[in-house]
């Protein structure tokens, strides 16, 4: 009788993921064991059993949040839960940090985008801002000079590129025929989110961790005001040099000299969302 157990294309497309996932974790777990034991025998006398516990933990965790394929939110409560266990932190330090300024900043940034994105107000103010670009310098400016102006308005660096993913996405759909002009904003917007950060105090969740760092080390802290008239000229400068960078990296002089000529229009229906009239529907 014939093999009724031979492999089949459906079969063996079903086992490779199976086995891949496996051999991740395989590695995974292995590579963990060789990191714990590494950290319990290597480092010197000086390092106490809860520091040993406390980089074990973090080490598997970064592991995990790099190549696991588990939740970030699962592996950061998973590792909270090893240090209580292993009575390194309290359950109390947990929730103090959880309500602290950095934690309630990044929720507050990713709420305002949320908001922002959805009722289209965004991708509206881009579409406005790219419609007077006629030239590949021109969008690339003015682009940079949304971004950087965005900083003033969403607080933290991952509020502002959840924000202006969708902007993007609808920019590039709507240059679909200009292939390098895509890759420089795609370069573009993650470089000037970054930069421009420094323009406030609230541009990144660091800048309160340093600025609480400092305060303890010297006992002179860096107000809002101080920070702004600082920062501003920095992110606006450093911006927009690495905006012509980047253009002059990824495009041709023939890119550059060709006209453009983008339409608010174009933009919107690239990104579904209406960028003309009333903000909500009569």
């Amino acid at each position: 009788m014939p093999d009724t157990t031979a492999a089949t294309p459906e079969r063996t497309a079903g086992t490779v993921p199976a086995r891949s996932g496996a051999l991740r974790y395989g590695l995974l777990a292995v590579a963990a064991v060789v990191v714990c034991a590494g950290l319990a025998l290597g480092p010197g006398p000086g390092l106490s059993a809860q520091g040993r516990v406390t980089l074990a933990v973090f080490a598997v965790a970064t592991l995990l949040w790099m190549f696991g394929r588990v939740d970030d939110v699962l592996v950061a409560l998973a590792a909270w839960l090893a240090l209580v266990l292993t009575r390194v932190l309290e359950p109390g330090a947990f929730f103090s940090g959880a309500a602290g300024p950095t934690v309630l900043l990044l929720v507050c940034a990713f709420v305002i985008a949320g908001g922002v994105a959805r009722t289209g107000l965004a991708t509206r103010a881009a579409a406005a801002v790219v419609a007077g670009a006629r030239s590949a310098r021109a969008l690339v400016h003015l682009t940079t000079a949304a971004l950087v102006a965005a900083v003033f308005a969403i607080p933290a660096t991952s509020g502002r590129a959840a924000l202006a993913l969708p902007v993007f996405v609808a920019l590039a759909r709507t240059l679909g025929d200009r292939r390098r002009m895509v890759l420089a904003l795609a370069l573009l917007f993650p470089t000037v989110i970054l930069l421009s950060a420094v323009a406030t105090l609230v541009g990144a969740g660091a800048h309160l961790i340093t600025v609480e760092i400092l305060a303890d080390a010297t006992g002179e802290r860096i107000g809002f005001t101080r920070w702004l008239l600082l920062g501003t000229p920095l992110a606006l400068v450093s911006s927009h040099l690495a905006a012509e960078l980047i253009l002059l990296l990824t495009t041709t002089r023939d890119d550059r000299r060709r006209p453009m000529s983008i339409r608010a229009k174009d933009v919107g229906e690239a990104a579904g969302v209406r960028v003309t009239g009333p903000l909500t529907a009569p």
